[in-house]
C-alpha cells in the first residue's frame, strides 16, 4: 500500500490534477479509511463468534467475511450498510481507477488497486500479508502458501465481487487468454513489481487519453502528456 500511496502523492503535488491542498492530511485520511474497514471486518468476525488462533483471527474466516466488503450487487444483509467495493468494468482505463485514494472514495477500481486495498485491510485485521498474484491479464490475491499441493490453495478476485477462487479457477482465467498455464504464474509478485505495474497502468491510461484527444484536436491532450511523461521516470527500467 505504501507504493500506491506514493503514486497518489505524485498526483497531489499537481493541483491541476487533484486540487488537494494538504498531502499529509490526505495520507492520514487514506490510512484511517483502511483502519475503519478493518474494524468493520473485525466486528463482523466477533459477531460470528470467531474463535481466535494465537490471538489472531483465522485467515480463512477473514477471507470469507471480506466478501461483505467486496460483494456482489444485490447481496442481502440487513445490518450491513457500508458501500461495497467492485471492479470498474465500464470505465476500466480511467486513471482514477489506479489511485488508492480515488478507489477508496469511489469504491471502484481495476484489479491491482483493489488487490492492494484488499491486502491492506486483511493485514490490519489479522496480521497476514496476502500474496498479490500477477496472472496473465488479471490480478488476484492469494492466502500465503508454505508448500504442498497447489490444489489446496485459496485465492480471491477483488475485482469480481471478492470471489473465492481455487487453483483450477486460476488455471481457467489463464486459459481464457489462450496461454499455457504453469505454476510460476501463481507465485506472488514483489511490492516493487506491484508498484511498477501501477505506474505502467497510469502511463497507459494517460497516453491512451492523450492520443484520443490528439485525434479529436482537443487541447486537453497536452495536459495528459504532461502527466504521462513524468510518470515514466518512476519506472525502474526507464
Amino acid at each position: 500500500e505504501d507504493g500506491a500511496i506514493a503514486i497518489a502523492k505524485f498526483y497531489e503535488k499537481h493541483d491541476t490534477i487533484m486540487r488537494v491542498k494538504c498531502i499529509h492530511s490526505w495520507e492520514a485520511h487514506v490510512l484511517h479509511e483502511l483502519e475503519q474497514y478493518a474494524d468493520i471486518v473485525k466486528k463482523r468476525l466477533d459477531k460470528q463468534s470467531c474463535v481466535l488462533i494465537d490471538s489472531n483471527y483465522p485467515i480463512l474466516e477473514v477471507v470469507d467475511v471480506m466478501r461483505y466488503l467486496f460483494r456482489p450487487p444485490g447481496l442481502s444483509d440487513d445490518d450491513y450498510t457500508v458501500p461495497y467495493f467492485h471492479g470498474d468494468a465500464g470505465d476500466y482505463y480511467n486513471h482514477t481507477n489506479s489511485l488508492i485514494n480515488e478507489c477508496l472514495t469511489r469504491k471502484t477500481g481495476i484489479p491491482i488497486t483493489l488487490a492492494v486495498i484488499y491486502a491492506a485491510i486483511v493485514r490490519r485485521v489479522c496480521g497476514v500479508q496476502m500474496d498479490i498474484i500477477g496472472l496473465p491479464g488479471h490480478i488476484v490475491v492469494g492466502v500465503p502458501f508454505n508448500g504442498g499441493d497447489n490444489n489446496s490453495r485459496v485465492f480471491v478476485d477483488p475485482f469480481h465481487e471478492g470471489r473465492i477462487l481455487s487453483f483450477a479457477d486460476c488455471q481457467a482465467i489463464v486459459a481464457r487468454y489462450n496461454i499455457t498455464f504453469n505454476d510460476d504464474m501463481i507465485r506472488p509478485i514483489s511490492n516493487e513489481q506491484v508498484w511498477q505495474r501501477m505506474v505502467r497502468n497510469l502511463i497507459s491510461s494517460h497516453s491512451m487519453q492523450a492520443l484520443a484527444d490528439d485525434n479529436d484536436d482537443e487541447p486537453e491532450s497536452n495536459h495528459e502528456w504532461k502527466i504521462a511523461i513524468p510518470l515514466r521516470f518512476l519506472l525502474k527500467d526507464y
